[in-house]
């Protein structure tokens, strides 16, 4: 995985997303942009787990629920689908740099608010603001949350509260 140069950062994704370990939140948070941004339902799937629930890690297996067609795959490309323009910066040209913050981990969960990730250099607070109209600074407010399983980190939430 390439390494971030800013102090504090990690998760800076590149090409090669299938191959990634997936072994940080910030990781799998910056792969599920980067799928989105690039349309790549197959690799947003497989880092995007089922939502935990209670105390219960998120345990489903990723490969079998993003076969082509599966119901998990078409939901996590509506998904994809509805995120990608909002998701990325105006005049982006070829692969997104993202860059994901240190996240805070609680057994075995971190939080990562969209202020705390960077895509090509704008928070993503800022680029679903400049793809907006009418909303306003403080009227953004996107989390999402990573669960650890084994020894991998899956995406299992996403709030947005925007307006």
């Amino acid at each position: 995985m390439a390494e971030s140069k800013k102090a504090g950062k990690s998760g800076t994704t590149d090409s090669q997303a299938a191959t990634r370990t997936q072994s940080t939140p910030e990781e799998a948070v910056g792969t599920l942009i980067t799928a989105i941004i690039e349309g790549d339902t197959k690799q947003a799937c497989l880092v995007m787990g089922p939502s935990a629930t209670g105390s219960a890690p998120a345990t489903a297996d990723p490969e079998s629920a993003c076969e082509s067609g599966s119901p998990g795959s078409k939901q996590v490309k509506t998904i994809t689908d509805r995120l990608r323009t909002t998701f990325t910066p105006k005049q982006a040209h070829g692969h997104p740099t993202v860059e994901v913050d240190q996240a805070p981990v609680k057994g075995g969960k971190a939080k990562v608010p969209a202020d705390r990730i960077t895509v090509n250099g704008q928070s993503l607070d800022e680029v679903v603001l400049s793809n907006s109209t009418g909303l306003k600074p403080g009227e953004v407010n996107i989390e999402f949350e990573a669960t650890q399983t084994g020894d991998r980190w899956y995406v299992t939430d996403m709030h947005m509260n925007i307006g």
